[in-house]
């Protein structure tokens, strides 16, 4: 399976991606907002909502983020690979649709063995997962391919450990 990438920039998605998008069931929405400025987009995320089911990447690290990024429609969020366990363990008790950026490291594994299923990935992962979305070509029936998925990002989020 695959899905695209939509991204956010200064409140809004580029119309044209969206347009040529209709008719997918599933993006995956990468908000350069929240993840530079740390303002989530929520009027965005309900929009695009209305036409896809969407994956939010917004790196929040915050309980009230990941509330409001699900109320506004979002069937999963990606939170900040370095978020800690004890915030980990509140965000978990609202939700367990979270998915975290893996790296190999110990913040993967703290989220694996607390119940996170889910996870972004440039690489096959170490731990018991459910799905994982993979910005790389990587076989496997859990492993779902993004395509145009940000260099930039791919670089932040998947900094070697």
């Amino acid at each position: 399976m695959q899905i695209h990438t939509l991204t956010i920039r200064h409140g809004r998605s580029d119309p044209e991606t969206v347009r040529s998008l209709l008719g997918q069931d599933q993006v995956l929405v990468v908000d350069y907002d929240a993840i530079h400025h740390h303002v989530i987009n929520t009027a965005e995320y309900t929009y695009l909502s209305h036409m896809f089911d969407i994956i939010v990447l917004n790196l929040s690290g915050k309980l009230n983020d990941i509330i409001d990024t699900i109320m506004a429609g979002a069937a999963m969020v990606v939170i900040d690979p370095s978020v800690q366990e004890k915030r980990l363990r509140e965000f978990f008790d609202i939700t367990e649709n979270i998915a975290m950026p893996y790296r190999g490291d110990g913040h993967s594994e703290a989220f694996s063995q607390l119940g996170g299923q889910y996870f972004v990935t440039d690489r096959e992962i170490g731990y018991p997962f459910k799905l994982a979305y993979s910005t790389t070509d990587i076989s496997g029936d859990r492993y779902i391919r993004v395509l145009d998925f940000p260099q930039d990002i791919s670089d932040m989020i998947f900094e070697r450990a």
